[in-house]
């Protein structure tokens, strides 16, 4: 089990409950992975990622977020598209920093799926 931020408790990717391993873009191996989804990033990740409540914006190198759909975040294989993702909630004044992740962050989730 995995803690987020919020203290709420997730199966990693890979156990018998969440097993979701397919290492898109084929970086990392299954250890490298597993040990990916016992962290807080996976773990703060995929709740974000599967709560329907938050809306994911995305942002290129020095260019404005915009929002997007998430099958819009990664390509075919896993490759990231843009720089930087965020996480925001309807009534959210500005992007939390805690809610922000990086390419390789999403691309490491994305290995996950």
């Amino acid at each position: 089990m995995v803690t987020d931020n919020n203290g709420r408790t997730h199966e990693p990717a890979g156990t018998p409950h969440g097993g979701r391993f397919a290492r898109r873009n084929g970086f990392g191996s299954d250890s490298d992975l597993d040990d990916f989804t016992r962290t807080r990033t996976y773990a703060d990740l995929d709740h974000y990622w599967n709560d329907e409540d938050y809306m994911l914006e995305a942002q290129e190198t020095d260019g404005p977020w915009e929002s997007i759909d998430r099958d819009q975040a990664v390509d075919e294989q896993g490759t990231p598209y843009y720089e930087r993702y965020a996480f925001s909630a309807p009534d959210d004044a500005y992007r939390q920093p805690d809610r922000t992740f990086s390419a390789k962050q999403m691309g490491r989730y994305a290995d996950t799926w």
